[in-house]
């Protein structure tokens, strides 16, 4: 693999290892014995890795969220 100058994809091994951290909230709600409803919310911490790769283009924090039902069988 080739290294990158920091400006896109690729490995950079001077830049160090961490990556970010991430928090997650999950709520969960029983449906049925069988089925249930969880929704969830997360955000990731940029971390400096992130940082300096995508120096030219800028990073941020990003946030999601996601609803889902889960069956059991």
């Amino acid at each position: 693999m080739t290294t990158t100058p920091g400006t896109g994809y690729g490995i950079n091994p001077t830049y160090g290892n961490y990556v970010g951290s991430e928090l997650d909230l999950v709520a969960t709600y029983a449906i049925r014995p069988y089925a249930s409803a969880q929704a969830g919310y997360g955000h990731f911490f940029v971390g400096d890795y992130v940082k300096r790769s995508l120096s030219a283009i800028g990073s941020s924090d990003a946030d999601f969220v996601y609803v889902q039902v889960l069956f059991n069988f």
